[in-house]
């Protein structure tokens, strides 16, 4: 019987080990090309779940050599909206990356969670 209880118990902490998603955060566009010497702006847009008023800081990886990017701005409320600008340089790497976007809920909560959205980048070469 003891053993029945544990396993159970496991169980049902594992279930709670993964709370529901209070934001969701999705991107303007999914794909875009930046000029190695250029910029690209690409909205990010959150939305609230179940009236959250988490602020959610938003970062961002898989970045090719080169290139910076920033949000303006780089906290938001749920339900606010930002975007990524991405700054290339003339050492930009040319080809296509990835990126994943992710928004994060602070001051971490038992509830709060982490979101991510990916961005397919393709970098062209500045001209000569």
């Amino acid at each position: 019987g003891v053993t029945q209880i544990s396993a159970g118990g496991s169980h049902l902490l594992a279930v709670q080990a993964v709370p529901a998603p209070r934001f969701a955060m999705s991107l303007g566009v999914s794909a875009g090309t930046l000029p190695a010497d250029g910029r690209l702006r690409i909205p990010v847009n959150t939305t609230a779940v179940n009236e959250s008023t988490h602020r959610i800081e938003l970062s961002v990886s898989g970045l090719p050599a080169g290139v910076t990017a920033t949000f303006e701005p780089p906290t938001v409320v749920a339900g606010g909206s930002s975007t990524m600008v991405l700054s290339g340089s003339e050492a930009a790497a040319s080809g296509p990356a990835t990126l994943t976007v992710t928004a994060t809920a602070v001051p971490a909560t038992p509830y709060s969670t982490t979101v991510t959205a990916t961005f397919a980048l393709t970098v062209t070469a500045a001209p000569g």
